[in-house]
């Protein structure tokens, strides 16, 4: 029924480029790479942050005065949700992508290829990005249809040009996530361990890098990790990153700005569609920290990686 789970082409020239560290050294490494990436984008977000804090100068030096730490960080809390920051926040991501093909490239010797980086990207990248509405448009209508989840009609805060802005940036946001766990960290490990191990590994921490996120809790972790599972397989069975990138592109786009959800906790500025979510069911449709924490995710995410496995790799014959 499953079809065995090969390395496709750029996993082996990941593999073939580079000596295998040992597994302890591997791991410290993709934190080194994740922190100095994590630094980068805090550089990068400063100048948004610079401008935001200069509008709210008043409010600011208000709350200083009072001497309250309880208002200063909901002060804090409330402006990350502004679209500047926003904005500047997925934005910033382009520092943990620089950084991973810097590293990859400049001590590691490895070629973008072997990141999963191949040409040509363009139809590749469209079917991913298909397939991220897809699978979102599976969690709505399991949610409408099991969880109580109502279609309002268009948003109050639809803004076609902020809405084009978001889905570049989310473009941008799902890219650097992917060649972060999967491009970069699933293939090193494959130096080390069988890919199904790799796999398994780089999506939980993947799932733990979203630990700290606003309303997580158990169902929303295991779905993140189920979603990396899922991510990887695709790349695994398509021979590339594009595919998986704008999967997760699309379906972070469609989940904030199409259907004005919760992107693991955060909210975004604007939306095209309004769902009525009174009297939904929290363990189906997902709580605050959004589709991710509720069950219909677990099913679409479930039959997902189900075809992928039954399905062969793409480039088998061609290689």
């Amino acid at each position: 029924m499953f079809s065995k789970l090969e390395a496709p082409l750029f996993i082996r020239e990941a593999v073939a480029q580079k000596k295998p560290h040992p597994l302890w050294v591997e791991l410290l490494i993709f934190g080194v790479v994740f922190w100095v990436g994590g630094i980068l984008q805090s550089v990068l977000l400063m100048p948004f942050t610079v401008v935001a804090m200069l509008g709210r100068m008043d409010e600011i030096l208000a709350l200083t005065e009072s001497g309250s730490p309880e208002a200063l960080v909901a002060f804090v809390t409330e402006m990350q949700k502004t679209p500047l920051l926003v904005i500047g926040s997925l934005l910033a991501t382009v520092g943990m992508i620089v950084t991973v093909i810097l590293y990859c490239r400049l001590l590691e010797k490895r070629s973008v290829a072997s990141l999963g980086m191949r040409r040509p990207f363009v139809r590749e990248y469209a079917l991913g990005a298909f397939w991220g509405v897809v699978l979102f448009g599976g969690y709505v209508a399991f949610s409408m249809a099991l969880g109580n989840l109502t279609f309002l009609g268009i948003s109050e805060k639809c803004n076609v040009p902020m809405l084009l802005l978001l889905l570049i940036c989310f473009l941008i946001q799902g890219f650097s996530e992917e060649i972060l766990c999967r491009g970069y960290f699933m293939t090193s490990l494959c130096r080390t361990m069988p890919l199904p191990w790799a796999l398994m590994l780089s999506s939980l921490f993947f799932s733990l890098f979203h630990v700290g996120n606003p309303g997580v809790d158990v169902l929303g972790l295991i779905n993140i990790f189920l979603f990396g599972i899922l991510m990887g397989l695709y790349m695994i069975r398509r021979g590339d990153i594009w595919g998986a990138a704008a999967l997760h592109a699309l379906w972070n786009f469609a989940e904030g700005c199409l259907a004005d959800f919760s992107v693991s906790g955060l909210s975004m500025p604007s939306s095209l569609l309004a769902f009525g979510k009174e009297g939904a069911s929290v363990f189906v449709a997902g709580g605050a920290f959004g589709p991710e924490s509720g069950f219909a995710v677990t099913f679409v995410t479930t039959l997902g990686i189900v075809i992928l496995l039954m399905m062969k790799n793409k480039d088998v014959k061609k290689d």
